[in-house]
C-alpha cells in the first residue's frame, strides 16, 4: 500500500509542479506594452501550486523516511531521508509566511489595478 501512495504522491507532485511553472507571473501584455489583461487568481494559483507541491514533497520524503527506517534495512539511505526530510520540514514556515505576505501584496495591489484597468487607466 505505501508503493501506491508514493506513486500516487509523486504524480500529484509532477502535476501541482508543471502548474507552478506554467503558470506565467506576468500578466499578458499587447503591442505597445501595455497590459491588456489583468487576472488577480493566475497569481494566487501558482502560490497555492508552489505550496501544495512542497508540501507533496514533505510527504514523500516522509513516506520515503518510514519505509527505510521500518522496512528496509538500508542506514544511509534512511539517514539521507531523514535529514532530507527534516530539512524540508524546517523550511515550511518560511515558505509559509514568504507565501502570506506575497498573497497579501498581490490582493491588495490586485484591487488598485483592476479599479483602474476598469477605469481605462493604462499601464505599462
Amino acid at each position: 500500500i505505501y508503493i501506491v501512495f508514493i506513486v500516487a504522491s509523486i504524480f500529484a507532485f509532477l502535476v501541482s509542479l508543471f502548474f507552478a511553472i506554467k503558470i506565467p507571473w506576468k500578466e499578458s501584455r499587447g503591442a505597445e506594452g501595455e497590459i491588456i489583461n489583468w487576472n488577480e487568481m493566475k497569481k494566487s494559483g501558482k502560490l497555492f501550486a508552489i505550496v501544495i507541491s512542497y508540501a507533496l514533497l514533505l510527504f514523500i520524503f516522509g513516506m520515503t523516511k518510514s519505509i527505510m527506517v521500518n522496512f528496509l534495512s538500508f542506514d544511509n539511505a534512511s539517514n539521507v531521508f531523514n535529514w532530507l526530510y527534516w530539512l524540508l520540514w524546517a523550511g515550511i514556515w518560511p515558505l509559509m509566511v514568504t507565501s502570506l505576505i506575497i498573497g497579501i501584496i498581490n490582493l491588495l495591489t490586485g484591487k488598485k489595478m483592476r479599479e483602474a484597468f476598469n477605469r481605462g487607466v493604462p499601464f505599462r
